[in-house]
């Protein structure tokens, strides 16, 4: 908690928004219906036309049927926050939504958890997906850090600031 993981997928957006890549976004500890219906609300807004007859489709199927479509068209992100580690049946969701995504080479996926999540159900979703651990900053980058704000500190007052955060950028916001 607080090394910044939300504040990672934001600078993912701004990114996206630069380079005008489609991306979803969506909390991943909603229940599978608000997270389909969220995930659904924001690939519909890519779309200048309604072609697709989602009034048809089942309401869970709707986010993976339409992500494909968007994944036809070229480059997607999807960012998943706070995923929940601990519970199993989430991460089961996840695996069968990123299952029948992940063999687009044009996919980008980012999720953020407290702990590092394996996924053990689907072998080609465990295989396709790495895993990067973000750390507390060291010493020399906390410095960076600082420098980058620019707000002069002296290095007394930059020591104390590195001792209470213990290199959480988010801690050394405040």
């Amino acid at each position: 908690e607080g090394i910044g993981k939300t504040s990672i997928l934001s600078k993912v957006i701004e990114k996206c928004d630069e380079n005008k890549i489609p991306y979803i976004e969506a909390n991943a500890n909603q229940d599978l219906p608000q997270f389909s219906n969220k995930i659904t609300e924001q690939i519909r807004k890519y779309y200048t036309t309604q072609s697709l007859p989602l009034e048809e489709m089942d309401e869970l199927a709707q986010p993976v049927i339409l992500t494909k479509a968007l994944l036809e068209r070229g480059p997607l992100v999807i960012l998943l926050d706070a995923v929940d580690s601990t519970d199993d049946r989430k991460i089961q969701e996840l695996e069968d939504l990123l299952s029948g995504l992940i063999i687009y080479n044009k996919l980008f996926v980012v999720l953020t958890s407290r702990r590092s999540i394996s996924f053990q159900q689907n072998k080609s979703v465990a295989r396709r997906l790495v895993t990067f651990s973000v750390q507390p900053l060291d010493r020399v980058n906390t410095e960076q850090y600082l420098d980058s704000v620019n707000f002069p500190l002296d290095p007394t007052l930059r020591d104390i600031i590195f001792e209470w955060t213990r290199g959480y950028p988010l801690a050394m916001n405040e």
